[in-house]
């Protein structure tokens, strides 16, 4: 979808930090005696670096896709656009798979980043997982 080989490389590099990460936040499995434990795991607040991660990685392909003109986004006082207006633009031009996901996720990023308000490991895990999906679908991952 976008043609700059640069911006491919980075969002998969950055996507292969995320996963290596969530694995190393996940609880292992210890057998002991024949039973088995989960062991060790990141702190449930941990998984929120994820999030902003992976919408630090969106918000780099959409600009790039403005960069490419695959679509346009209005800029306000000569800002750039910021991630919900990008991702308003690309709506009636990229397939998205799951957008209201990804949205409500961006929002609750949002939270995170202007209100300090965490989000639940749960919730990290599924808006990680849907811009995963998105990206696979784009052919980015």
């Amino acid at each position: 979808m976008i043609r700059n080989s640069q911006t491919i490389f980075q969002i998969q590099n950055e996507w292969d930090s995320i996963d290596i990460l969530q694995k190393k936040m996940d609880p292992f499995p210890l057998i002991v005696g024949g039973n088995i434990f989960l062991q060790g795991g990141a702190p449930p607040a941990s998984y929120n670096l994820l999030v902003v991660l992976a919408f630090s990685s969106l918000d780099v392909f959409l600009g790039q896709c403005i960069q490419e003109k695959i679509f346009n986004c209005p800029t306000k006082k000569s800002r750039a656009p910021m991630l919900g207006a990008k991702m308003e633009a690309s709506r009636k031009v990229l397939r998205w798979d799951d957008y209201d996901e990804i949205f409500r996720g961006k929002e609750a990023r949002n939270a995170l980043a202007h209100e300090s308000i965490l989000i639940n490991k749960d919730d990290c895990l599924k808006f990680v997982e849907a811009i995963k999906l998105q990206f696979v679908a784009w052919d980015l991952i």
